[in-house]
Parts: C-alpha cells; sequence; structure tokens
C-alpha cells in the first residue's frame, strides 16, 4: 500500500507541473506585453512633443502588437523545426 501511495504522490506531482506550466506559458507572454505597454506609456507621457522618432503614441502601440505577433510565430516555426515541439503538446 505504501507504494501506491507513493505512485500516487508522483502522478499528481507530474499533472501539477504539466498544469502549472501551461498556466505560466499562457499568462507570460500576456505579461510582457503590458510591460511593453507600459514602458511605452510611461515614455510618451514624459515627452513634451507627443512624438518619439516621428511616431506618434497610437502609432507605437500598433507597431507593438505586430512586432509581437511576428515574434511569436517566428518561435513558433522554430519549435516546429525542432523535435522539442513533441515536449508542449
Amino acid at each position: 500500500m505504501r507504494t501506491f501511495w507513493k505512485l500516487t504522490a508522483i502522478s499528481m506531482q507530474s499533472h501539477l507541473y504539466y498544469r502549472t506550466s501551461f498556466f505560466i506559458n499562457l499568462l507570460s507572454p500576456v505579461a510582457l506585453l503590458g510591460g511593453q505597454y507600459l514602458l511605452w506609456a510611461a515614455l510618451y507621457a514624459q515627452q513634451e512633443g507627443g512624438a518619439i522618432g516621428g511616431m506618434e503614441r497610437a502609432e507605437m502601440f500598433t507597431y507593438i502588437l505586430p512586432g509581437y505577433n511576428f515574434r511569436l510565430h517566428q518561435y513558433c516555426a522554430c519549435n516546429i523545426r525542432k523535435p522539442s515541439l513533441s515536449r508542449h503538446i
């Protein structure tokens, strides 16, 4: 009976690890995108002319989303070519 409980505990730890990993991987991009939003919002709040490098605030936020999307697709494409993708499925 002791072996059964030990195996059950190991199995529960394994499931908890994958579940936690899933949620962390799900929330990490949201946190990074939110951090970039806050960074650029703070920079534009300090800028008196309203433009940084010729880009207005709305243009910069529009630029961040496609750039982030491109990085996400590039990450996925890189992992598809590697056999490590099966680890995430």
